[in-house]
Formats: structure tokens, sequence, C-alpha cells
């Protein structure tokens, strides 16, 4: 931007105060409150484009869209920078509904992403959703903490501090919420004081992150990074509680005010501070919305309702050839990302000739959508993976008819162990001249080219295997499946355990069980210059090799199952200086247990499907140790006491 430009935009904080206070109207606030940018002279030039502030403000009915470029000369400090820091100039249109309405049943969680608009027309972020430990969505980094505000790039005193210290009247709205209400400065008069509005949000009295504040109780490999110097209390948004009337603000960090703006009243989010003036969590919006959110022009037909979750699509009966939206809601909690998705869907065909790997994304609250559209008609089903925070993984599986032509079936039959790709990858199978149920087999995948091979969703291949009938389903990855964790938008994630690129192994090793013999149908996914290329192989499985034997188990011994959804326990109780034994038995399903591994004991055992395995712990000090199957995929810990 030229120098020009800037001083044509360029004000002072105090002015811009008197500004924003001075935008009133009692009518309609949400259509007057905005900092609009100055008319170029040149209209539908490059500078028109890229010009600071608010472009066009269209109060509309219901809904009120505010168009800028998401830049600005007025500095809003750290709460105005954008989670994305390689996010520049952009084209943005935000709509706001004009007459907002309190919500009066499940209230939607914020998005990880845009939560509102300041009134210069910059985006106002989620800072407490973006980035997460080891980008599994569970424990999510305060990208506003510690405070700093750092003004030296434009030499003008940052409007946040400004507002922050005039404590001579009420603040005037510095934006508006997606929900449609007011978000003001710190100060206000909700009892006829002019006071600072504190929030009722404080730090939580803990020692380790096994739990979240609403109480869930996390499983082992849930649980957030030990509280010390590397991440001390704070770090992480869960480090935090409501405590209701602890402060001034509600659990959205709102309230109802008289405020010139509404001389009636209005519910409004507020600028938490603190007593020494200082911004306090959680700043704007706390977790979830207060008013209700756009609802949507679709009434969805319920198909599934397991324990914790539901499955909803725009037709219980779709039509081939036409776009379905399925919806995926829990109970109370977002999901756990697993392979950097929260679910994984698998359509399939009966015959199994046709699939599809596909990833719903979230939406308003805890509701998750995909658009799919069936080629053919015919009976599907519908294999959904996800976790649930406290729980361990689930694969719940749905049936669907769909209306129109069928696809003329086409039976399984053995291919050879070197298939190719349409893109013209090949991919050579070898493993064992016959396969055996019931028995850990290593599936070895070599590609004719490793050239352009990407990571993709965590690992360097995704391996579906399905038995003919859909009579089973296992969802592998190879042994190194560790790869940098990326966000949607492809800005790596914080993780401690990843450094670096790894280049892509010459051979792919995937340990996979078998549940039973017959013929299976396997999918094998890889990443090339940014396309998913599938190779499908049919392979046979025969019965298993070996009878299955008895362990004789100690009386003394503490018994551990594992089988899809990870340890049961997950977490162990041990006593301090004194060698114990497990007695781990693995279900006959398949899973990813194929060892079980205690790093810092450097104990490692293989664990066939179906047996118990004796695993002797020796005699330890009071302390905790991590456990995990040889994937890393399951966790526990073992608690020495």
């Amino acid at each position: 931007m030229s120098n020009l430009l800037i001083g044509v935009y360029r004000r002072s904080s105090a002015a811009l105060l008197v500004l924003m206070a001075g935008a009133i109207s009692h009518a309609q606030p949400v259509c007057t409150s905005w900092i609009k940018a100055v008319t170029p002279t040149v209209p539908n030039s490059t500078i028109d484009r890229i010009r600071p502030d608010v472009h066009d403000v269209s109060c509309g009915d219901p809904y009120v869209e505010v168009r800028s470029a998401g830049i600005s000369l007025y500095q809003f400090g750290i709460l105005a920078n954008p989670v994305n820091p390689g996010i520049g100039i952009r084209d943005i249109a935000i709509r706001i509904p004009r007459h907002p309405q309190p919500e009066i049943g499940a209230h939607a969680t914020l998005p990880a992403e845009t939560i509102g608009v300041f009134v210069n027309g910059v985006p106002i972020e989620n800072h407490l959703g973006y980035d997460s430990f080891e980008g599994r969505n569970l424990w999510h980094y305060d990208l506003n903490s510690p405070f700093g505000v750092d003004p030296s790039h434009t030499g003008i005193t940052p409007l946040l501090t400004q507002l922050l210290k005039d404590g001579s009247r009420p603040s005037p709205i510095i934006g508006f919420a997606l929900d449609g209400y007011p978000i003001y400065g710190p100060w206000a008069n909700p009892n006829g004081v002019l006071k600072r509005m504190r929030s009722s949000y404080r730090l939580r009295a803990i020692t380790e992150r096994t739990t979240w504040p609403d109480g869930t109780h996390l499983t082992p490999g849930q649980f957030g990074p030990p509280i010390d110097k590397t991440n001390p209390l704070g770090i992480f948004s869960e480090d935090y509680e409501y405590v209701d009337g602890s402060g001034d603000l509600d659990r959205f960090n709102g309230r109802f005010v008289v405020t010139p703006e509404y001389p009636e009243g209005t519910y409004a989010y507020f600028l938490a501070t603190d007593d020494d003036g200082q911004l306090a969590f959680p700043y704007l919006l706390a977790n979830a919305f207060y008013g209700k959110m756009p609802s949507e022009t679709i009434t969805p037909a319920r198909i599934a309702q397991p324990k914790g979750f539901t499955l909803s699509a725009t037709s219980a009966r779709p039509q081939a050839g036409t776009p379905v939206t399925f919806s995926f809601e829990t109970a109370e909690h977002a999901l756990e990302f697993v392979h950097e998705k929260p679910i994984h869907l698998i359509v399939v065909s009966e015959d199994l000739s046709e699939f599809s790997h596909i990833h719903p994304a979230r939406t308003w609250g805890d509701s998750y959508r995909v658009v799919h559209t069936f080629p053919h008609g015919g009976h599907y089903r519908l294999y959904a993976e996800f976790t649930l925070p406290g729980e361990g993984p689930r694969i719940e599986a749905f049936d669907l008819q769909v209306m129109g032509t069928p696809k003329p079936a086409q039976p399984l039959s053995t291919t050879t162990r070197t298939q190719p790709a349409l893109s013209g990858l090949v991919a050579e199978l070898t493993a064992s001249a016959t396969l055996h149920a019931g028995v850990d087999e290593l599936l070895r995948f070599r590609l004719n080219s490793t050239a352009g091979l990407q990571p993709w969703l965590g690992a360097w291949g995704h391996f579906v295997l399905i038995g003919d009938g859909m009579s089973s389903f296992i969802h592998a990855h190879p042994i190194d499946a560790a790869t940098p964790a990326q966000s949607e938008s492809g800005v790596p994630h914080r993780h401690p355990t990843i450094q670096g690129n790894t280049p892509p192994p010459d051979v792919l090793e995937v340990p996979v069980a078998f549940p039973r013999a017959g013929l299976y149908k396997l999918w094998a996914q890889f990443q090339v210059n940014g396309e998913v290329q599938v190779i499908p192989f049919v392979l046979r499985v025969a019965p298993g090799a070996t009878p299955a034997t008895t362990t004789a188990i100690p009386k003394s011994a503490i018994r551990v199952s594992v089988g899809p959804a990870g340890f049961t326990p997950a977490r162990i109780e041990i006593p301090a200086g004194k060698a114990t034994t497990l007695a781990v038995t693995r279900d006959s399903q398949p899973n990813c247990a194929s060892k079980i591994v205690f790093p810092d004991l450097g104990i490692t055992r293989d664990l066939p499907p179906g047996k118990t395995v004796l695993v002797s712990l020796p005699a330890t000090s009071a302390k905790e140790l991590k456990f995990a199957c040889g994937m890393g995929m399951y966790r526990g810990l073992l608690v020495v006491k």
C-alpha cells in the first residue's frame, strides 16, 4: 500500500474512539456502527480492492452483510491477529443477523475460525480453538497468552490500549458476533456505576491435565501435557473454568445491559479485563454463542442414533446421482482429531465395487456435515470412525438403500499383487503366500515411484479392508505413520514429538489381523503431488493355521484387555517398589494392538490376536509411565504409587 494511501486513512486512536462513539443510530446500530473506508477516486481500481476498513454495508433483512479486505490502520492489537499468519488481503463478506434472538436450546459452540467482525472490517477469529496440542482438538492453545501488543509496525498507539485505559465513559461497540449481538470494550455501567467488565473465568486448581473443565474424565491417550515451564498453567483454554457469579459476565462472556446504542437494553459481549486493566481470559467470546445461529434450509431425516451420536441425512432414501448431505451430531463435545480429521467416513456398495473415503467437516455447534453423491442405486454401507473425549475409538456402521438404477453386481475375485492406479502409480504388495485369519499379517507395499509422495491425513498411506458381504471392516496404517500434523488450512499444528519433514519410505509396512477367512477388498490410498490415488486389491484369507492356546494367569496379575476401542483399563495403578505382572488379552477383532510398548521401561511384547500375554514389570519408584500399542494409536498410563 502506498504512503499516500496510508496518509489518507491514518487518524489518531483518540479520533477513532470519537468516531466509534458517535456513529450511533438508536434504531439500527448493526447498520451504522462501522468504520467506513474512504471512497476511492478511481472506482473498481486496485486501490479500491485493497483499501482498509469497511467497503460496504448492506443492511438487509434478516441479515446485514459487511464487506472488507480484512485490513485496517486502526489497531485492535493481538485480538485482530489472524490465526493463520499467512493470511493477507482478502475479499470478505460476513453476514450478521439484523434481529438477534437468544438461544433457548443447545447453544452453538464457537467454530475454530471466524466468530465475528470488528467495526473496522477485520474478522474476529477464535484464538482459543484454532491450534491444539498435537493437532488433536482436545487441548487448545490460548493464542492471546501472554498478553502483549507491539505497535511498532504502525508508529501509532493501538486502539486496544486506548480502550483498556479510557474509563471516563462506557466503551463503544468494537464489533459484532456472528449471532448478531454487539461486542463492547471493557467499560460499562450495568448498574449505574461505570466499571470494568470482569469475566467469570479463572485458572483451575489442577496439577495434571486429565479432565476437562466440565468434569469430563479423559482417557490417558487424551491427557494434556504436564504442567511445567514448557506448558504452564494457562497456556490452554481448557486450563480455565467458569465460576458463576465470580465476575460481571456470564459463561458466554456477556450480559444484558442498557447502552447509548441500545437505550432499551440488549445482550452484549464485552472485552474482558482484570483489575489491573490487562486483557483477561476469554477476552471476547467464550466457548459458545449466546444467540441463535442461522438456521439450516434443510430438514434432515434421522437415520440412526447410537449412544452419544446421531446420523441424519437430507433424505432417508437418497436418489442416485443427486447430492445428499449427511449430518453427524455428538451429544455434548467436539470430536477428537484422529489422523487429522474428526470423522473418517467410508462409503461402500454391497458388492464392494464402489468406495469413497470422505470427511465430514464441523459446522455450527457439534455438528459435522458432508455432501456425497451415490453413483448408482442399491444397498450401501457407511462406516463412521470417530472418538469422543473420554472414550476410545469407535466404528459405527449404517446401511442405506439408494433409489435409482443399480449397477450390475461385480462378484469379488482375487487380483494379482501388483495393481496400478489410473494416474500410472503402481503398488506392489508382498506378504505371506497364504494369508491366515486370527494372526498378525504384515503387508508390505512398494510403489513404482515415491517421487511426489506426500503424507496424507498423518500417514504415508491409508488402507481400508472390508470382507466379502461387508462381513468385517479394517482401517490400517503404516507402522511409521508419524508425520507432521496439519490443520485443514495447511498450517502445521504444534506437535512436540515430530521434527522436520521425513522422506517417504521405500516400503510401507502395514500390520493387519483378519478376523475370519474369506475374500477381502483392500483399497490402498496414497497422496501424490496433492492428489489422492486409490489402488484396489482383492485378497483371499485362509482359516487360522494354529489353534488357540490358553495361558495360565497368576491370581496376582492385573488383567488388561485391548480391542478396537483401546486398552481397558487405560489407567492402571501398581504399587511402588514391587514387581507386577500384567495379563494382557488382545481382542480377536481387527485393531492396532499387535504390540504393547512401555518406552520408559524398555519393554515391548507382541500381542497375538485372541490370546493372553503375561508382561512382567520390574519394581520401580513412584511415578507415572506411559504405554501404548506398537503404532501409538492406543495409549495408557501406569501410575506407580
